[in-house]
């Protein structure tokens, strides 16, 4: 995470699904999710950050959800 009064909060992750059966990986991303940090003070500075994590943690569900893997 990076961010500062006045500019904008960056979230930005590389990740990975890894097939644990065979332990390679599915799937190997890189997301940046970069969002105005409405007022200046840590209330919403924690609550955007909770929001940005949501958001990552959403498309990395979409991307779960998107693999065809043969049982």
């Amino acid at each position: 995470f990076e961010g500062r009064w006045g500019k904008d909060v960056l979230l930005e992750v590389f990740w990975k699904i890894i097939d644990p059966q065979k332990q390679t990986a599915l799937r190997v991303q890189k997301s940046v999710i970069k969002e105005p940090l409405a007022d200046e003070n840590y209330e919403a500075l924690i609550a955007l950050k909770s929001r940005m994590v949501e958001i990552l943690s959403n498309q990395i569900i979409n991307e779960i959800n998107n693999l065809n893997i043969n049982n």
